[in-house]
């Protein structure tokens, strides 16, 4: 997506679209925009989302000292564009300068045949990480790895441990990683470099030595990135490093989280158990996908009756079918909360039950 602009502080700009067909892969717009030299700290660029009352605000950033280049993430599947303005005080705060065409952005699932040792025949996970994959005063079944393995119903093994660094990861592969004999290792790592300053060559060469022994070791990899306000190049050198090495990217998880205190616990500094409900919501489509897993609904007695349930993802909608006969089928339908879905039907030798995800 690019916004150009005709001459120095002018702006009248040409609007392109370039190279946007929905975004399937990954959740990022990139903006550019020109000339990048003369842009001051009054332009910004902002990301809208199209809402039921019209655009919506999701996210801006300062043009200035960014070299006409910077990215976005998207939230979440809908119609989005970027608008450039000015936000100086000259008798009215904010004045639109350009405005890009819409991008519709459908989903975000890696591709499993750019992910290097995709197909696996097993299902095990190992979830390497720091503190925001171990967990803060939880419960284990609150946990980010527990709540991932709940919803893909996959195994998922905690291997997060408070306040590592990537090299501190890369030192606990053999003893903490391997031993499980994983089929996939997602990695939530560099958050504690960024915080304590480890320059950031030394964060991604950490990364990729461990996405390099993880694949030796026939396991698949995805990354799970996080971006900080005005630092672009964390999400970039993630992606980067996900194409460079044949891994799978699940970009910012911690989007929309922090700091709001529905998603977040002031006092460990870290998700909560709903937090890390809607970090499990981004990561599962990638671990179903990777892993083929399709979903699959359990059925238990009760009495004169059967509980059916199966997990959901937040807004999805399920099909629940149910036949005696296997010619007529009836319907319910139901829309997923994150948390298990549970049914009451009446017990009958010869029903059968099946639910589909769209």
């Amino acid at each position: 997506m690019s916004i150009v602009g005709a001459a120095p502080l002018t702006y009248a700009a040409i609007v392109t679209f370039i190279a946007l067909a929905p975004v399937l892969e990954r959740e990022t717009v990139e903006a550019l925009w020109a000339p990048a030299s003369t842009i001051d700290a009054t332009k910004w660029v902002e990301l809208e989302k199209e809402g039921t009352k019209g655009w919506e605000f999701e996210e801006r950033k300062v043009t200035f000292g960014r070299d006409g280049d910077t990215d976005f993430i998207v939230p979440e599947p809908g119609t989005y564009r970027l608008r450039l303005v000015d936000r100086s005080f000259t008798g009215q705060f904010q004045s639109e300068l350009a405005v890009s065409e819409t991008l519709q952005v459908v989903g975000v699932i890696p591709d499993p045949h750019k992910v290097k040792n995709f197909p696996q025949e097993g299902s095990k996970v190992v979830f390497l990480g720091d503190s925001i994959v171990e967990g803060r005063d939880l419960l284990p079944e609150q946990t980010l790895p527990a709540q991932l393995g709940a919803m893909t119903q996959v195994e998922v093994i905690n291997a997060g441990k408070h306040a590592d660094t990537t090299e501190q990861m890369l030192m606990r592969l053999e003893t903490d990683v391997f031993p499980h004999n994983p089929d996939l290792i997602p990695i939530f790592g560099g958050w504690n470099d960024y915080r304590t300053f480890v320059p950031r060559e030394t964060t991604f060469r950490n990364l990729r030595e461990i996405i390099r022994r993880s694949q030796e070791k026939g396991a698949m990899v995805v990354i799970v990135g996080f971006k900080k306000p005005f630092f672009d190049d964390f999400e970039r050198e993630f992606r980067k490093l996900s194409d460079e090495m044949g891994a799978g990217y699940v970009p910012n998880v911690l989007f929309g989280l922090e700091e709001i205190s529905e998603f977040w616990d002031f006092n460990t500094f870290h998700p909560n158990a709903a937090g890390y409900r809607v970090m499990a919501e981004r990561i599962a489509p990638a671990v179903r996908k990777l892993l083929a897993i399709r979903l699959r609904m359990s059925i238990q007695r009760a009495n004169d009756r059967v509980v059916l349930s199966w997990p959901t993802f937040s807004g999805k909608t399920y099909r629940l079918r149910e036949t005696s006969d296997f010619n007529v089928w009836t319907e319910t339908l139901f829309i997923g909360t994150g948390q298990p879905m549970e049914t009451l039907k009446p017990l009958s030798p010869k029903r059968f039950f099946t639910v589909v995800e769209e």
